[in-house]
Parts: structure tokens; sequence; C-alpha cells
């Protein structure tokens, strides 16, 4: 017995008291997204309720479209990036693979951080706007009217085809239009994806206002229309 004991020994086996179980892959991957994204995102946002205006981005998200949020202050648009996270880290901790791959690179940060890092030299600021330029995901929350440095983080992610989910607190898709810089602007943060098609939810007072909006517009355009015929 002893001299199967110093076999086992020479070969390096553990004795059967002294196994230790081997840890489940899916814990691993678990304390890296922790440590990598989700310790750094707003999480006392989780316990609240998913408005169901913005539920669809959080069940139809496929890292191809970009989503723009949006409605009034309160009415739930970081609340869905946070739910919209939690899902794609839940999935990337579960699946590994790609799912994890892309699930460690999602990056987020307030359009103003953003804007601070641009005048800074720091070392810390220059990571922030690398990962920012080439996050798989960037969720970029509270946009307003974007600095040169937010400008050029958004048009490098155009040009790379990654996403954005932003959150703006413009009340209709016009606004939205005029606060960002014009249609230039807009399209850049709208088809950043691979898809080149963005979708934008709104919060339910937006969607009012934006249809009271769309009404005028096209009210408007008859108007015109009807002045270029007459002879």
């Amino acid at each position: 017995m002893v001299e199967l004991e110093q076999l086992g020994s020479f070969l390096a086996i553990p004795r059967p008291s002294t196994f230790v179980e081997p840890e489940d892959e899916s814990m691993e991957r678990g304390r890296k997204l922790k440590e990598l994204v989700w310790d750094k995102i707003p999480k006392h946002l989780v316990k609240q309720a998913l408005s169901p205006r913005y539920a669809a981005m959080v069940t139809r998200f496929d890292w191809g479209h970009s989503w723009v949020l949006l409605g009034e202050t309160g009415a739930g648009k970081s609340t869905a990036c946070v739910h919209l996270v939690r899902e794609l880290l839940r999935r990337g901790k579960t699946n590994g693979g790609q799912d994890f791959d892309l699930a460690k690179s999602i990056f987020w940060a307030r359009a103003d951080a953003i804007t601070r890092a641009g005048g800074s030299d720091h070392d810390e600021d220059g990571k922030l706007l690398h990962r920012a330029e080439w996050a798989k995901l960037m969720v970029l929350d509270d946009l307003s009217a974007p600095s040169k440095t937010l400008l050029g983080v958004i048009q490098q992610r155009y040009d790379r085809g990654l996403p954005i989910v932003a959150t703006c607190g413009a009340m209709t898709r016009g606004q939205f239009t005029e606060l960002v810089g014009g249609d230039a602007v807009k399209r850049w943060i709208s088809e950043c994806g691979k898809a080149r098609k963005g979708i934008v939810l709104l919060s339910e007072k937006a969607k009012e206002l934006d249809d009271i909006e769309r009404t005028e517009k096209e009210a408007q355009a008859q108007r015109v229309k009807q002045i270029g015929r007459r002879p």
C-alpha cells in the first residue's frame, strides 16, 4: 500500500481526500464580467421596473443595431440600459464563447465623462476614450449637445460599425436631431451598428409629442405641395 502511495505521489496523482472539484467555468466568467463591466454601472437601477416603452431593446438587442431612448427624466431610460447590460452579462456568463467575448467588451459612460476626458492628459482618461471608441457596445448615458471629443468617438464607432445605446432627454425625434447638431450627427449615432439602421424608443409622454410633431410636419409638407401646384 505504501508503495502504491509513493507511486501516486511520483505521478502527481492526488489522494482522494485532497481532491478538489474543478470550479464551474461559468463562475470564473461571472467574476471577470463583474470586474470588467458590472462594477462600473449604476446597479441600483436594477431594482427599478423596466418600462414597457423600452422593453423591446432588452428582448431584441442583437449587437447589430444601435438604439436611441428618448424621454423625460425619470422615464426609465437608464434603467432599461442597466437591464440590457445585465441580460447580456447573463448570456456571457452562461454561454461563454462569443457571448462572453462580446459581454466583456461592454462600456458604460456618461456623455459628460467622455467630454471631460477629452481635455485631460491623465492615462485613465486616455484609456476611457480608447474603450469608448473600441468597445463592442457603448452605452452612452444622458446625451445632450455633443462635444468635439464625443463627436470624434461617435464617428470612430460609426466607421467601425460598433453599436451605441444612447439615452437622451429630447422629447421628439426632431428635438433629438436639433440637440445633437443636425441630421448627419443623428445618423452617426443611430446608424453606428453594422446593420446601419437605428431604432428609436420613446416614453409614453415623448411619443405623444412626437406624434404631434410628425403630424405638423406632414401638414406643412402638404401645404407646400399644394402651393407648388398653383398655376
